[in-house]
């Protein structure tokens, strides 16, 4: 995923409160797409890399699931610790 920086900001960036493997790229696409940042696809005309890294911990998944299922139910467009931390 790329986004501009601007778009980022406007979010609060990536909410870090997020622990481990698990929807914390879900909660930034909910909030960019609240925030009125529209998908645009570079499928077949963008080069990807995926760099390998061992795989993080899912123990906090069920956790994850719950922030995502409360930003779900809300109108928030703003991570909860993002950027401002900063």
């Amino acid at each position: 995923m790329s986004i501009w920086r601007d778009d980022l900001v406007k979010v609060n960036g990536v909410d870090e409160s997020f622990s481990g493997w698990g929807l914390e790229d879900s909660d930034l696409v909910v909030r960019l797409y609240r925030a009125g940042v529209r998908h645009k696809s570079a499928r077949f005309a963008a080069p990807v890399f995926h760099l390998w890294h061992r795989e993080n911990d899912r123990s906090q998944l069920a956790e994850n699931r719950r922030k995502l299922d409360e930003l779900m139910s809300s109108d928030r467009v703003r991570a909860v610790e993002g950027l401002d931390r900063y």
